[in-house]
């Protein structure tokens, strides 16, 4: 196996200036390399395995010294997306006489996105490899969400 080779400064830049909008070219003409080339040179950097595996590093110190407080605003607005997917919304059809848009009666939730909701919140929350099932009213409307850890 081939021994990996340090960074040039400029590949270290281009490592940098890559997380902030995960586009090549424009990464690759911060970092200092030639507009003309940017494209081509950002391509062959992004398949080399020291280049990849910086760009993971830099990611993973970015998210553990950046952003805590993002953790917090994501876990806020999913609790928010599941207030709202599982709020019950009237059933609406077309009554052809009253040329409208009447109520049926029943009610629904958005069950996909309430349980895609709930999967965020464990995950942020450090629960792996559990199960939550809840079931909504009397007429059985019942998520599952699996979310599966990172083992170690």
């Amino acid at each position: 196996m081939a021994e990996e080779k340090e960074l040039t400064a400029k590949e270290e830049r281009f490592c940098l200036e890559y997380i902030i909008d995960y586009h090549g070219t424009k990464a690759a003409i911060r970092a200092g390399y030639s507009e003309k080339s940017a494209a081509v040179t950002a391509s062959k950097l992004l398949k080399k395995a020291n280049i990849a595996a910086r760009v993971r590093e830099n990611q993973r110190i970015y998210n553990e010294t950046r952003c805590f407080d993002e953790k917090d605003r994501v876990l806020a607005e999913a609790w928010n997306i599941y207030d709202i997917a599982t709020a019950a919304k009237p059933v609406m059809e077309w009554d052809y006489s009253e040329r409208k848009y009447v109520e049926t009666g029943e009610y629904q939730i958005d069950g996909r996105t309430a349980a895609k909701a709930l999967e965020i919140v464990m995950k942020l929350g450090g629960m792996g490899n559990e199960t939550l099932n809840h079931k909504f009213g009397d007429g059985g409307i019942e998520i599952n969400v699996n979310v599966a850890g990172d083992e170690e």
